[in-house]
């Protein structure tokens, strides 16, 4: 028997299934496209059940490509995107679409929320969410008898009940750890008692086992133990600690980029990430609100018969890389959910600046590509790390783009590495369902077991980084200059 553990990833985009053996070492994956919603302009939603639809697909794909006998699963474990609340019913059906985190629909309810809880909110997390809800569906908030986040309710449909685990409660901003108690201020904001929340447990703890309806539905063994998992940032870092060290930063190009770091100091001013405990250093990090959602973006709204291949991306990929450098003259600003790093700008927008009758469709993909990383570029200086970052090392979805990291070795004129497993956020997550099961003791002896190294490296062009610190240059410009228009209204 080999033993094998099964990572369940509910993202923003894109549902992954992955199956690992005892060294972590990839043996089948499969994927599914998640569907968004946008009923109004910045509003995302999306629908629980089809989350669990994916997931479903993805492991009976998985069975039957990879034929893994399931009795030789001894573990699964379920990540997923956080800040997006799922309300329930009595009977733990989803009474409303999930308010994805990305959604700017509860700008002034984070306003109002703030006033009412002494602190600064963000209408990108649960809380306002939460508020919004309250106040605008009051008869659906009238039934709520549970409230989950995505992988929560995945979890739940598998094991036959909901519970969270101590990152995503973090994450809520309504739950300390230390103290394992819900806030009280948010408790009276929101009219709601501490139980409507689930049990809160360790990522790495059982938490229930494969039920027989779950089995008939995905081709699991039933009985086989499922964890408590963890948010997805928590395990794109679990699953890079193998090649994360001082001086080395990660750019995670998912949905939603971020730019994460381990410094032997801690950085004036700057807020630390503390959910995960890395002894190698102080860690740092800033998100921006959407970055490989902008290309999916494109992809839908002007789809043509020629995207409906295999592997669309690659198309673009293909036709962004025919293009020049700056893409003669096109700028993307990449706002198109409001942004949240450097700064928390809901108000922001996106912007294609530059756009002439010359330009083609490679050249908007590239502006896409390029103005994620001309963003990526302003969260590292804001964070006043620079002289103290030599290399970058890339993850998710988009490391798999050769342009995409050639651009961003060239806007930062450092060398960017692509590690052996780009699917870090599965990768750290059967980290966990290891500790778990009881396969490893410790997450380090997990990692350490890891057979994770680095697969390739992009070098920056002298010639182009100079080209791009001009289209810099032009980025940074255009930023400040339309910023005043966000909040513009006609008098």
């Amino acid at each position: 028997m080999c033993p094998y553990l099964l990572s369940v990833d509910v993202g923003s985009s894109v549902c992954k299934t992955v199956l690992f053996d005892e060294k972590f070492r990839i043996k089948a994956k499969t994927s599914e496209e998640i569907t968004s919603y946008h009923p109004k302009p910045h509003w995302g939603q999306q629908e629980p059940d089809e989350w669990f639809t994916a997931a479903v697909t993805t492991i009976q794909r998985l069975i039957s490509e990879s034929r893994v006998v399931p009795s030789d699963i001894i573990g699964i474990g379920v990540s997923g995107q956080s800040h997006g609340p799922v309300l329930l019913d009595e009977s733990n059906k989803p009474l409303y679409p999930c308010i994805v985190w990305a959604d700017l629909r509860c700008v002034e309810e984070a306003k109002q929320l703030s006033v009412q809880v002494g602190r600064e909110e963000s209408p990108y997390y649960t809380p306002s969410k939460l508020f919004w809800l309250k106040r605008n569906e009051p008869e659906i908030w009238s039934r709520v008898a549970k409230i989950v986040l995505p992988k929560d309710y995945v979890r739940g449909q598998f094991i036959g009940k909901m519970v969270t685990d101590e990152t995503d409660a973090r994450f809520t901003m309504m739950y300390n750890v230390k103290t394992r108690k819900w806030s009280s201020k948010h408790l009276k904001a929101l009219e709601i008692e501490d139980n409507i929340f689930p049990e809160v447990y360790p990522s790495d703890k059982i938490v229930g086992t494969i039920s027989q309806r779950a089995a008939e539905q995905t081709g699991l063994k039933e009985g086989t133990p499922v964890v408590a998992g963890a948010g997805d940032s928590t395990c794109v870092i679990l699953g890079l600690r193998p090649v994360m060290k001082p001086r080395r930063a990660l750019i995670y190009l998912g949905t939603a980029p971020a730019f994460l770091a381990v410094f032997n100091d801690p950085l004036p001013g700057q807020p630390q990430r503390s959910w995960v405990n890395l002894k190698e250093g102080h860690l740092y990090g800033q998100f921006m609100s959407v970055g490989g959602a902008s290309l999916r973006w494109l992809k839908d709204t002007f789809k043509m018969g020629d995207l409906d291949t295999v592997n669309p991306y690659k198309v673009l990929d293909e036709e962004a890389e025919a293009m020049p450098v700056g893409s003669d003259g096109l700028t993307f600003l990449p706002h198109i959910m409001g942004e949240r790093g450097p700064a928390l700008k809901p108000e922001a927008r996106g912007v294609l600046y530059g756009l002439s009758v010359g330009h083609t469709r490679g050249h908007v993909v590239r502006a896409v590509l390029e103005g994620v990383a001309f963003n990526l570029r302003w969260m590292y200086e804001s964070m006043g790390a620079e002289g103290l970052i030599d290399e970058l090392i890339v993850s998710g979805g988009g490391a798999n783009s050769r342009i995409w990291r050639s651009i961003i070795s060239n806007v930062f004129r450092m060398p960017v590495y692509r590690p052996s497993c780009t699917e870090t956020t599965a990768l750290g997550l059967a980290f966990l369902t290891s500790v778990g099961t009881g396969m490893y003791r410790r997450l380090k002896e997990a990692s350490d077991m890891a057979e994770l190294h680095i697969l390739d490296c992009q070098e920056p062009q002298t010639e182009v980084s100079s080209l791009y610190k001009i289209s810099y240059k032009r980025y940074m410009k255009l930023e400040k200059t339309v910023a005043p228009l966000y909040n513009y209204k006609e008098e």
